[in-house]
Parts: C-alpha cells; structure tokens; sequence
C-alpha cells in the first residue's frame, strides 16, 4: 500500500476527486478505512504530517469505493508559525448504507 499524491503547492486547501477515491485501495483484513495523510513543508523541507482514518462500516463495505457518491472530498489547512492544522474535512453526501464519516475518539480521563 503507498499513498497517492493528490495535491502538492502553496494553497492551504486541496479537493480529493471522486475518481482518486474510486481508485483507493481499501485493506479489509482488519477494519476497512481509507487514510488521509496531510502534510506541510517549510522552505528547509521540514514540517507536520498527520493521517486521517476514515473508518468503514464493515457490513457494508463494497470491495472497492467506488459507491462513493460523485460529491470531491474537501481538505483545507492553515500554516501559522510552520505549524499546519486540519481546518476542515468536507465528506460531503454519502449514499444510504454506503460509508460512516469520520469520528474523532476521546480518551477519557482513567484511560489517560
């Protein structure tokens, strides 16, 4: 598996093609997701990366995303300070039954 290069240049901003996502591999050995890695570089070619999982429903997972609706995937970043933030993550209408959207888990305080 290697991550596909969607964007690379100076806006903070990017749109993932319904095509791209079409074309994804998607691992169903363990818990289906597609992964987003965003990542920044300063002029030395330093910066942050993050990866973005975004998980699958598994009972209703096709062998390939293709069922995604034709809706682009929005992915905005803003650089203060060489540091960059996901701003936003736009998954935009899915079809019924086709995917989950991301959930951000929290640890809670004895799990810390």
């Amino acid at each position: 598996m290697a991550f596909v290069r969607v964007y690379c240049g100076q806006s903070p901003s990017a749109t993932v093609t319904s095509a791209t996502l079409a074309t994804a591999h998607l691992d169903l050995s363990s818990k289906p997701a597609v992964i987003f890695r965003i990542a920044a570089r300063n002029e030395k070619g330093y910066g942050p990366a993050t990866q973005v999982r975004w998980l699958q429903d598994v009972s209703s997972t096709p062998s390939s995303i293709a069922s995604i609706n034709s809706q682009p995937i929005n992915v905005q970043a803003t650089n203060n300070s060489q540091q960059v933030s996901k701003r936003a993550l736009n998954l935009g209408t899915l079809q019924e039954g086709s995917f989950t959207t991301p959930v951000k888990r929290l640890k809670s305080d004895d799990q810390l």
